[in-house]
């Protein structure tokens, strides 16, 4: 198979994310809604290509200009301590607030959000499989479906 059908197109994979319904702030799983259901009646490849096109924006996002803004972002002036895994879910906010916004960060890290997160779009691609095919055994290891 050729390595352009492993992943979403750029056009298919921001349509998915506008699904996303900010009218459900602090309830991950209503805010993810719309998206699961679209993604589950995809293909279970396409489902997986969108999560490989959401790890590549992702990796996008993981240049150290990026964890140095954040880094030095605060509120008193000092430099804030940064897990990994907050650095990951600010990063799914970039991308989850939309394509113009993605690419407004991408040029310019100022633009990011401070003391903002959203890791619930780290779990899109597996309630969508969930969904599609009931309760698959998902490896977390690659986050790929084992039968």
């Amino acid at each position: 198979m050729l390595e352009s059908f492993n992943y979403f197109r750029e056009r298919e994979f921001w349509k998915v994310i506008a699904m996303l319904d900010w009218n459900h702030v602090g309830d991950d799983g209503k805010v993810l809604e719309r998206a699961k259901y679209y993604l589950s009646k995809r293909s279970v490849l396409s489902i997986e290509a969108f999560r490989k096109t959401l790890n590549e924006r992702l990796k996008g996002l993981e240049d150290t200009r990026f964890l140095e803004m954040m880094l030095s972002n605060s509120i008193n002036g000092k430099k804030k301590n940064i897990t990994s895994r907050l650095f990951l879910n600010t990063r799914c906010l970039v991308i989850a607030s939309g394509q113009k916004y993605y690419k407004s960060v991408l040029s310019n890290p100022a633009k990011m959000k401070e003391n903002m997160e959203f890791g619930g779009l780290l779990e899109l691609a597996d309630a969508a499989l969930q969904l599609k095919i009931g309760n698959p055994k998902v490896s977390k290891k690659n986050k790929q479906v084992v039968s």
